[in-house]
């Protein structure tokens, strides 16, 4: 796939288009060689470098920020209170979470929405939403997705407000209609 999330109509969440390996380098200061398994985003990356940069202090306190710093486990030791065991993202009207066994995509208003049981199908080839079985899952991770938004976002900028906002170009993908 090329081109992230738009790369498909209706945009997208697979693995291939929101992962991103991260590399650092610093001799004598990092931790080398590791290899991480934790959920890590560019909303922890921008407090990871404001950390490493000394200005994490000088932040806006009234703002919530939903990212962590990781530079305690780059130079090797551990974070406070663990690292979160899901990941969440977004793109225009598009949302996910993803544990380390399932990945929930909803796609707000219409849908079409996705459940990836991902020990059994890692390529994320067998939507799961329509079983019935599955309702409970969806259930409790819509709910956590919910209330992580629900928690961060700013109502001007929601994504879910994508359909509502003046076009800035003609080719934005949350329009196109597959």
């Amino acid at each position: 796939m090329w081109g992230k999330g738009n790369a498909t109509l209706p945009l997208n969440m697979v693995e291939e288009a929101i992962r991103v390996p991260m590399i650092f380098n610093q001799p004598g200061r990092l931790f080398s060689h590791q290899r991480r398994a934790e959920f890590v985003d560019h909303l922890d990356l921008f407090q990871t470098l404001a950390e490493f940069a000394g200005i994490a202090s000088e932040l806006p306190t009234e703002r919530r920020y939903p990212g962590r710093s990781f530079l305690p486990h780059l130079m090797n030791g551990m974070i406070p209170g663990g690292w979160r065991h899901e990941q969440f993202g977004e793109y225009g009207n598009l949302r996910m979470i993803r544990t380390s066994t399932h990945k929930l995509v909803r796609r707000y208003q219409e849908g079409p929405c996705e459940l990836f049981d991902l020990r059994a199908d890692p390529r994320e080839t067998v939507n799961r939403f329509d079983d019935p079985d599955c309702q409970p899952l969806i259930d409790s991770l819509t709910t956590r997705l919910e209330a992580h938004f629900g928690h961060y976002e700013d109502q001007h900028k929601s994504g879910l407000r994508v359909l509502d906002l003046p076009q800035h170009n003609l080719t934005e993908a949350w329009r196109a209609r597959s």
